[in-house]
């Protein structure tokens, strides 16, 4: 039904998601230049992330199970699981959120009270529902796995301790997915179940760390004081 609201929506992201985040903040390469750097690691990163687990899981994607799908879209020649949307979009949306929402906490307090950034990747995700190249659980798993790597990136180049791996459980995940149905499987979510579990992660020492990402960190928080 949201088919012919989303069309023109749902081409343009097939490309790049970049610029869908400017539409919360600024995003000029005069101006955040090293963001755009940052994100572009963490996309790239997410990038080699999900394909390997594509491959690993070898999930087909809705037109194997039936032509009455009929996608909007081309659908891609790769498995569906984890949906590359939703990793990409929610790791982007928790490196803006950290940047520019002032009620920003963490990526799970971002997705529970549902912080413009994570709306945002959220609708990316649904989306390629939406188009019939994906299943709700894809997005699930998108989505940590998306949270995770931004996380583990921001901790890594920060200099912070720890930071935080999710382990979902597709198995144990049900119904359709949208921004509150996943902050109800989140820890501490509400969820009677909750399919996605979050472990504490101890990081190697700062002088350990590559001192280039922690240049570019640095260069990427002045840019927003």
């Amino acid at each position: 039904d949201l088919r012919f609201d989303r069309q023109a929506e749902i081409e343009s992201q097939v490309g790049d998601l970049t610029p869908f985040f400017g539409a919360l903040s600024y995003l000029s390469s005069d101006t955040n230049k090293w963001t755009l750097e940052t994100l572009a690691l963490i996309n790239r990163t997410c990038q080699v992330c999900e394909m390997r687990l594509k491959q690993l899981f070898d999930c087909p994607r809705p037109i194997a199970f039936a032509q009455e799908v009929q996608p909007m879209i081309q659908t891609p020649g790769h498995p569906t699981w984890p949906s590359g949307h939703a990793t990409e979009s929610f790791a982007a949306a928790t490196l803006m959120a950290y940047l520019t929402d002032p009620n920003y906490e963490n990526p799970v307090q971002g997705v529970q009270a549902q912080l413009p950034a994570y709306r945002l990747a959220a609708r990316i995700a649904l989306n390629r529902t939406v188009a019939g190249v994906h299943f709700p659980t894809d997005s699930v798993a998108g989505a940590a796995l998306g949270i995770a790597i931004a996380e583990f990136i921001i901790n890594y180049s920060s200099g912070a301790a720890r930071t935080n791996g999710y382990a979902y459980n597709g198995g144990a995940f049900t119904g359709d997915f949208n921004l509150s149905l996943l902050g109800t499987t989140m820890p501490a979510g509400g969820g009677s179940n909750p399919t996605i579990t979050r472990t504490d992660i101890p990081l190697p020492a700062p002088e350990d760390r590559s001192g280039l990402l922690q240049k570019l960190w640095k260069a990427t928080k002045k840019e927003w004081k």
